[in-house]
């Protein structure tokens, strides 16, 4: 187990203030500001996946990738399926395949 681990099941109550809202804004902004306008994003380091739930509701194509042991977050299959979560020397050769996928 991971130092997350024992944090892992309190995690979207002890991040519910997070404007995580404002977040995709303000990368919205940011990207607009450089004049990028992706299609589509990885979400490195996605944890639970609510980024990448929300950037994906703003009609991105999202792929998240994280190294916890198997998605140690709430196991939550609405927003895990965004996010893959690897082993870092087991699977992850896999894992770059599965990123460069379509």
């Amino acid at each position: 187990m991971s130092s997350f681990g024992p944090v892992a099941p309190f995690y979207d109550q002890l991040m519910a203030s997070v404007p995580y809202s404002m977040w995709v804004s303000y990368y919205q902004l940011l990207l607009a500001h450089q004049d990028i306008y992706p299609k589509r994003l990885l979400d490195v380091a996605c944890g639970t996946g609510i980024l990448a739930e929300l950037l994906h509701a703003e009609a991105y194509e999202v792929t998240g990738f994280d190294l916890s042991a198997s998605g140690e977050g709430p196991a939550d299959p609405i927003r895990n399926r965004r996010c893959r979560h690897v082993r870092p020397r087991r699977d992850f050769r896999r894992s770059l395949q599965l990123l460069r996928q379509p």
